[in-house]
């Protein structure tokens, strides 16, 4: 615990709130185990200092069933971790071989800690995000993604000579809105009370429900949302929307205000250019990991800059629709997420019209039952799919995501396939699931266990 220190009247009349200057230590988060967010006591704490948070980083990094401790230890770093129950703590200090016990384990767990965080390269990759971003590096290491995009704007409209709007903190106090039922809908409904989304999200289909016994394939958008950006010039300064905020806040009927697509001849818009000049630093960044001459280490610094021009680029679109960010602009969330269910639409449509059966579509991606036993058939036909899709566009493209050899597609993203992968030359078979009860960290153990 750092030295704490009486913070004089003069000082808090001024606002400094050093860490220095603390007088007792603050109450921190309630809660065994501190798994949920930080508080703000303990940001005050750690503020100027990096603190690396291995339990916001695995959410931020990798999926997985659960993100505790002992579930993370297994999965990424193969060692088994003793789990100890928190009401069972108190009992190892009745002796001293018990407290002995207690100790090693509360050490180990710093090792597993540190293990997972060179493991997930934490450090490396937010450094690099931060780079891009030109943020706090102990921002981005708490998540803050939202914040890095932000500042990423900020330094390019700043280049541009544009002048940014002020951030605004709080909450906005708009009135409420009742819906059909009577239900309270605004931003001000009362806690608890399920909200209408504020728009309307990518188009998921109809899933054609059973068991496919031949090969599914999966054909799937690269990164749907910044390429639509760039194809149809999205940006703050090319489409024109409306000046008050507040209806586009709290507006339920979100079809009627999207608006058009920039017209061909407009120069191109600084959103569009920034992704743009992500994608091709990536692009130039992955050409450089072919060179065969590449140290482990060098490999592995490329890799970390890959993952985080991939990161930033990808979590673009997210501050446009997210009301808290200084560039919250609905009208372009919701044009570019018009324009990817009219894409997944017209795709499907373009299927069919080959006589292809589409049984699944989910935002950027569709699945087609081919009829076919055979890999090889299966993969020209999704080339010659991918041919005709990507003829439509200048920058969209479709690219062939994943071939099962059978399904059970049970609902909307519920499905379990054995899915077909190519490793050193040779095909495996493994299972792939998604939305099922043995992939919900909300399931208990044994539907797990039943389930798989």
């Amino acid at each position: 615990m750092p030295e704490l220190y009486q913070c004089s009247s003069s000082q808090k009349r001024k606002g400094i709130t050093n860490r220095t200057f603390l007088s007792s230590w603050p109450k921190l988060q309630a809660g065994a185990g501190g798994m949920g967010d930080t508080t703000y006591a303990e940001r005050m704490v750690m503020s100027g200092r990096l603190m690396c948070d291995t339990y916001l980083a695995a959410k931020d990094l990798i999926r997985s069933k659960s993100y505790s401790l002992t579930q993370l230890s297994a999965s990424q770093l193969a060692i088994t971790r003793e789990e100890i129950e928190y009401d069972r703590v108190p009992s190892f200090f009745a002796t001293a071989s018990a407290l002995d016990h207690i100790i090693g384990h509360c050490e180990f767990d710093a090792f597993l800690a540190a293990g997972l965080m060179f493991k997930l390269q934490v450090l490396p990759l937010t450094r690099q995000l931060t780079n891009l971003a030109g943020n706090m590096w102990s921002r981005t290491m708490v998540g803050a993604r939202a914040e890095r995009n932000e500042f990423l704007l900020l330094h390019e409209f700043h280049r541009n000579k544009f002048v940014c709007p002020d951030k605004t903190f709080g909450k906005i106090v708009l009135p409420e809105d009742d819906d059909d039922d009577g239900e309270k809908t605004g931003p001000v409904a009362k806690k608890g009370a399920r909200r209408k989304p504020a728009y309307s999200g990518g188009l998921v289909l109809e899933p054609k429900k059973g068991f496919y016994d031949k090969f599914v394939l999966l054909l799937d958008f690269n990164s749907l949302y910044p390429s639509i950006i760039q194809e149809y010039n999205i940006c703050f300064t090319t489409v024109q929307r409306g000046e008050n905020l507040v209806r586009d806040i709290i507006c339920s009927d979100a079809e009627d205000q999207i608006p058009d697509v920039p017209d061909a001849a407009l120069q191109q818009g600084l959103l569009p250019r920034v992704i743009r000049s992500l994608v091709d630093r990536r692009r130039a960044v992955k050409s450089l990991m072919k060179n065969p001459k590449l140290s482990p280490a060098e490999m592995i610094q490329l890799d970390i800059r890959q993952k985080a021009l991939k990161l930033t680029a990808n979590s673009m679109y997210g501050c446009l629709g997210f009301a808290h960010s200084r560039f919250y602009a609905k009208p372009l969330a919701m044009l570019i997420t018009y324009k990817g269910r009219e894409i997944l639409q017209n795709t499907v449509d373009l299927a069919e019209g080959q006589n292809l059966n589409v049984i699944y579509g989910d935002t950027d991606s569709i699945m087609i039952y081919t009829n076919e036993i055979e890999v090889a058939k299966v993969i020209e036909i999704g080339n010659e799919l991918k041919k005709k899709v990507n003829e439509r566009y200048n920058l969209l493209e479709i690219e062939i995501d994943g071939l099962f050899r059978q399904m059970l597609l049970l609902k909307k993203k519920k499905y379990a396939a054995l899915a077909v992968e190519e490793h050193n030359g040779t095909m495996v078979e493994v299972v792939e699931t998604k939305g099922l009860d043995l992939v919900r960290r909300d399931w208990c153990g044994l539907s797990h266990d039943v389930s798989e």
